[in-house]
């Protein structure tokens, strides 16, 4: 009896050996692989926000370096005809100065010589002219040859040249010849700014002796400024005139509005073309010479977008959660297309449903740390 027994247990003991474990799967299925659910409070905390798509006015844009110059006409070089020495002079690169406004004053006996010439040759006119009325008068009842009044004729209209050439030179050393007399002859003339704007450099000092070929100081109009943007030529055929620019002074984040005018026709050694822009409003806070950074919008279009914090990036792939359920929310995998000022576009079609449009991350972090 005891025999049977024992066999029977060590038949048992064998049996269960021999049977094989079933394999227990532990994976989710695929259908809920990008599925999240979250509890009412969970919702409430991570501060998710639903709606649609919607249309907007979006762009892209290509951000460029560049600078602000002054056209050639707002950029003046002052010099002086005549030579003469530096007497007084209080201007600093940087200087504001008006139209009119007193630059420097130079001096040399020159001066002095040329208004005198004038003064003579003014003062000879004078009687000649009255000579030529009196000839004049007489050769008309003939009581004086035709060969007299010829000499004095040709002696007036050389001495009214010689005084209108003085007269013009006068003007070129800013004295007024109406207002010259003998009491105000001088051996000192000033030489004035001819616009407003500023002093950008100088090349004189007091003392220092001046020659007409010698520039004394450089000047710039800065109402005119305009940018100059360096873009890559992998992107300059897709810049055209009349295109939008804003520009950003560095470290300053208030945007100027400018417009693409010119397009240079020419590569330069860096493989960049020059695009001139004019600004839409006061650039007066803007000096020649500056270093600027600005977006040339390239197209402007209006498209289905969501918010930025909308789509999320896993994979190198991005994103939208869509609401399947209550509380309950899908990753689906979208297409996207340009971005700017918080919306991105999404080129998948999602009018049929409603989406995360807010902390669409926290379901992110919650789906992966579910999968952990």
């Amino acid at each position: 009896m005891k025999t049977l027994i024992y066999s029977i247990i060590l038949l048992a003991l064998v049996s269960a050996c021999t049977d094989k474990p079933e394999t227990v799967q532990d994976t989710v299925p695929a259908a809920n692989e990008n599925t999240v659910v979250l509890t009412d409070e969970q919702l409430a905390t991570g501060g998710i926000i639903t709606g649609k798509t919607e249309s907007k006015n979006l762009s892209r844009a290509i951000r460029v370096t560049g600078s602000i110059e002054a056209p050639p006409g707002n950029v003046i070089s002052v010099s002086f005809p005549y030579g003469g020495y530096v007497r007084k002079m209080n201007l600093l690169p940087g200087t504001k100065v008006s139209r009119g406004e007193l630059l420097v004053t130079l001096e040399d006996p020159q001066y002095i010589q040329l208004q005198q010439d004038y003064l003579t040759a003014k003062s000879r006119f004078t009687f000649l002219e009255t000579e030529y009325n009196r000839q004049k008068e007489l050769n008309a009842d003939k009581t004086t040859s035709d060969k007299l009044f010829q000499q004095v004729r040709d002696s007036y209209e050389s001495q009214r040249i010689s005084v209108k050439a003085l007269a013009e030179k006068l003007k070129l050393i800013s004295i007024n010849p109406d207002k010259l007399t003998a009491e105000t002859i001088s051996g000192n003339v000033g030489i004035y700014s001819p616009i407003n704007g500023f002093v950008t450099d100088i090349f004189v000092n007091t003392g220092k002796y001046v020659t007409p070929t010698d520039v004394l100081f450089e000047l710039v109009n800065p109402a005119d400024v305009h940018l100059i943007l360096n873009v890559h030529e992998k992107d300059i055929n897709s810049i055209a005139v009349g295109q939008t620019v804003t520009c950003y002074k560095n470290n300053d984040p208030k945007k100027y509005p400018a417009v693409v005018h010119l397009i240079s026709k020419s590569v330069k050694n860096d493989r960049t073309s020059e695009v001139h822009c004019d600004f839409k409003s006061d650039a007066t806070a803007f000096l020649p010479g500056m270093f600027v950074t600005a977006d040339i919008e390239l197209v402007n279009k209006a498209v289905m977008a969501v918010p930025d914090e909308a789509v999320v990036k896993h994979g190198g792939k991005s994103y939208v959660f869509t609401v399947t359920g209550k509380n309950e929310f899908h990753m689906m995998q979208v297409e996207t297309g340009m971005s700017t000022d918080g919306f991105t576009e999404i080129v998948t079609d999602l009018q049929a449903h409603d989406i995360v449009v807010k902390n669409a991350y926290t379901l992110l972090m919650k789906l992966k740390n579910t999968e952990e």
